[in-house]
C-alpha cells in the first residue's frame, strides 16, 4: 500500500497495522512506514480505545510472533512487554 503526501506528491510505502477488540465491533487501523519494528501505532489503538485489554493476543506477524512452530508454545516478540506494565 502507499501514501500520497498531498502536498509533495511523494509516494511512501506503508503496512496497515490492524486491531480490535473481540466482540465489540470496534477496529482500529492506523498505515505505518514499517511492518517489523513496533512502532507508535499499538499506544495509539489503546488511546483510541480508551483503554487497554487483560490479554493482547498478535496475529503472526514478526511485530508480534517471531516463531510459531507447528508443535509447542508461539515465540512472542518482547517490545510490546513494557506496554502491558
Amino acid at each position: 500500500m502507499q501514501l500520497t503526501d498531498p502536498v509533495a506528491g511523494q509516494l511512501t510505502r506503508v503496512f496497515l497495522f490492524v486491531g480490535c477488540v473481540p466482540f465489540s465491533r470496534y477496529a482500529f487501523v492506523e498505515p505505518t512506514p514499517c511492518s517489523k519494528a513496533p512502532g507508535c501505532a499499538q499506544v495509539a489503538m489503546f488511546d483510541w480505545f480508551g483503554g487497554s485489554v487483560p490479554r493482547v493476543m498478535p496475529d503472526n506477524l514478526k511485530t508480534g510472533v517471531i516463531k510459531h512452530p507447528e508443535e509447542g508454545e508461539a515465540v512472542l516478540n518482547k517490545h510490546p512487554h513494557p506496554l502491558a506494565s
